[in-house]
């Protein structure tokens, strides 16, 4: 495995963990977005970098297979 792979694991990881820390934060009570604003724009984009990370990782695992 070529090591920006093994970066890319490591921060997606590491994104999920704070994705976690990030609903544990949600108020239950009230899913408002009113309420959870500040919680619903992180969360979101938390999910589209760990998204865009292994969908990059597969692009360059396709990339290495043609080469």
């Amino acid at each position: 495995m070529s090591e920006p792979n093994k970066l890319r694991k490591l921060i997606a990881f590491l994104t999920g963990i704070l994705l976690i820390v990030m609903i544990t934060q949600l108020n239950f009570s009230d899913l408002s977005f009113k309420t959870n604003w500040r919680m619903y724009i992180p969360i979101f984009s938390a999910i589209l970098v760990i998204i865009s990370l292994f969908l990059s990782n597969r692009y360059d695992s396709k990339k290495e297979k043609n080469v």
